[in-house]
């Protein structure tokens, strides 16, 4: 099999990750639990799915570390779907180096997309980038490194640990830790001297020294069946809230449900349009095709359905 860039790039990642794990500094040691061996390592790259921004391999291999201008290059991250990944947030102050930030988003419901919504709001902001945003800085551009698809409630303790673990090796390598005069217990990492970085960084702590949510003794079963009951438990509350909602209508209530309706419209109007093209919901009977399963139901309750109902029944009975 012919050897590619993605390929290339694992077999890169994967000594430095297993290095990252035995390195003489203190980490959570439940990452050991998942990231058994450098074969179990290889084997989830596989599995989870991830890829790779492009143009990372000539970088990692580069003889000199990357410039800001590169991860400005790389495409936005602009509101990723149904995806967990590593991520780049580059931030600039007129007159100063740019920082740099990474991190990683393993939201199991919305992933990337939540938890790049979050700089935008200010909420759960690292210790650094809140320091930045006061003395000044604001981010100039949102990027990712590695993404992957949010994957199956049975998977996700498993996956999320791997996930968080190939997070680590980026701050060291791209050197965006906050200091370099200090041992992270990684600094062995990073390829290239610590001053030939043209930017600054923004990251307290690695992230193999955290803690992390997921029930690793739990079997897939087990946590398939509280996703799935989480699921049913919060579709519940949901139409519980929205039906007290509609008969405690507040002004902003409604004017939120306009607003959604507006936005919603034009789809609408094209999937009934699809509908009608397509006889989805088609009265036979009548040779007509409804626009949706509820107007679909009013025909069949109209009178001239039931008056052809009862046409059709007479026929039979006269014909047998």
């Amino acid at each position: 099999m012919p050897i590619t860039t993605k390929t290339t790039i694992t077999s890169i990642l994967v000594p430095l990750l297993w290095s990252a794990l035995h390195a003489t500094c203190w980490i959570n040691a439940r990452f050991l639990l998942v990231l058994l061996s450098v074969e179990r390592i290889s084997e989830l790259f596989d599995l989870v799915g991830i890829n790779f921004c492009s143009g990372l391999l000539p970088v990692l291999q580069g003889s000199r570390p990357p410039s800001v201008d590169w991860f400005l290059s790389l495409p936005s991250a602009d509101s990723p779907d149904k995806l967990w990944g590593v991520y780049v947030l580059v931030l600039r102050k007129p007159g100063h180096r740019h920082k740099v930030y990474i991190g990683s988003a393993t939201g199991a419901a919305r992933g990337l997309r939540s938890r790049l919504e979050d700089y935008d709001k200010g909420k759960h902001l690292a210790r650094y980038i809140k320091t930045a945003f006061k003395d000044g800085y604001t981010i100039q551009r949102k990027v990712l490194l590695a993404t992957c698809p949010i994957p199956p409630a049975s998977k996700i303790p498993v996956y999320r640990v791997f996930l968080l673990a190939v997070e680590a090796i980026f701050p060291c390598y791209f050197w965006t830790m906050s200091k370099r005069d200090f041992d992270y217990g990684y600094n062995h990492i990073c390829p290239w001297p610590l001053h030939s970085f043209t930017h600054d960084g923004a990251c307290s702590h690695n992230v193999l020294k955290e803690g992390f949510e997921g029930e690793l003794d739990l079997t897939e079963e087990q946590l398939q069946q509280i996703a799935d009951d989480v699921k049913a438990k919060n579709i519940a509350y949901g139409r519980a809230y929205h039906k007290q909602q509609r008969v405690d209508a507040t002004p902003e209530f409604k004017a939120a449900q306009a607003r959604a309706n507006k936005k919603a419209r034009p789809r609408t109007e094209m999937l009934r349009r699809q509908a009608v093209a397509n006889k989805s919901f088609y009265c036979h009977l009548c040779h007509y095709p409804a626009a949706d399963n509820g107007r679909l139901k009013v025909h069949k309750e109209s009178q001239k359905h039931q008056r052809r109902v009862l046409e059709n029944s007479m026929q039979k009975d006269s014909d047998n």
